[in-house]
C-alpha cells in the first residue's frame, strides 16, 4: 500500500514537474512556481469561506441564523451560490497547465464559472437594490456587480475572438471581483473599523473587498506589460 502511494506521489510530482517545465519552454502560456503557490493559496482560501460560512446558511434555515437577510433570504442564497460556484471554479480557469492538457475539461469550468457569475449576479443586483444598510452600501453591491458582469463578460467576449492573451487577462480580473466573497469576510473579521452597530464597517468592506484588489491587479497587469513591450525594443536599440 505505501509502495503505491510513493509510486502515486511521484507520480503526481512527475505531472507537476512537467508542466511547470513546459511552462519555462512557454513564458507566455505556463506557470512558474510563484503562480502555483498563489493558485494553491486562492484554493485554500475559498474552500475556506465555504467550509466556515456557506453551510451556516445551508442547514441552519431559519430567521435566527438568517437576521437581516431573512427577508431577503431568497436573495441572498443564489448570491451565495453562484458567488461559492465560481469562488471554486475560477482557480481551475487560471491553471494554463490544466487548459493545455485537457481543454474540454476548461472550457466546461469556464461554463460552470459564467453560470456561477450569472446567478450571483441576479442575487447581487436584488440585494443592492432592497439594502437595509444604506444607499453606500447598496452602491457598493451594485458596483460590484457591475465589475463582476464586466469583467466576466470581456473575458468571454475575449476567447470567442480567439484572444487568449485577453481572455487571461480579463478572467484575473473577472476572478479577483469573484474573491470579494472572501475578501469582505477578512476584512469583516480582522480590519480594525467600526464595529457593528454602525454602517460604515458594512460600507467600507462592500467597496475595499472588490475596489481595491481589482485597482491593484489592473495597475499591475499595466505594468509588466508595459514591461514586457520594452524589453524587446531595448535589446533592439543596444
Amino acid at each position: 500500500m505505501l509502495g503505491v502511494q510513493e509510486g502515486a506521489a511521484e507520480g503526481n510530482m512527475s505531472s507537476i514537474g512537467e508542466v511547470i517545465a513546459s511552462a519555462r519552454r512557454d513564458r507566455g502560456n505556463g506557470l512558474s512556481a510563484p503562480i502555483v503557490v498563489l493558485l494553491g493559496t486562492l484554493v485554500i482560501l475559498a474552500a475556506a469561506f465555504f467550509i466556515y460560512y456557506v453551510p451556516h446558511y445551508l442547514l441552519q434555515f431559519n430567521q435566527a441564523s438568517y437576521d437581516v437577510y431573512w427577508p431577503r433570504r431568497f436573495g441572498l442564497l443564489p448570491h451565495l451560490f453562484g458567488g461559492t460556484l465560481a469562488l471554486l471554479t475560477g482557480p481551475l480557469q487560471l491553471w494554463t497547465g490544466l487548459r493545455r492538457q485537457y481543454p474540454r475539461f476548461h472550457r466546461w469550468t469556464g461554463r460552470v464559472f459564467l453560470l456561477g457569475v450569472s446567478i450571483g449576479v441576479c442575487g447581487a443586483i436584488y440585494l443592492a437594490f432592497t439594502t437595509t444598510f444604506g444607499w453606500a452600501y447598496g452602491a457598493g453591491l451594485l458596483g460590484l456587480a457591475t465589475a463582476w458582469v464586466a469583467t466576466t463578460g470581456m473575458a468571454y467576449y475575449a476567447i470567442r475572438s480567439r484572444d487568449i492573451h485577453a481572455h487571461r487577462r480579463w478572467m484575473i480580473r473577472a476572478y479577483t471581483v469573484t474573491f470579494a466573497f472572501v475578501t469582505a469576510r477578512v476584512f469583516d473579521d480582522w480590519l480594525p473599523l467600526p464595529q457593528s452597530g454602525s454602517n460604515i464597517r458594512l460600507v467600507n468592506d462592500i467597496w475595499v473587498s472588490w475596489a481595491v484588489p481589482l485597482l491593484v491587479v489592473v495597475v499591475v497587469q499595466g505594468m509588466l506589460e508595459i514591461s514586457s513591450r520594452s524589453k524587446p525594443a531595448s535589446r533592439h536599440a543596444s
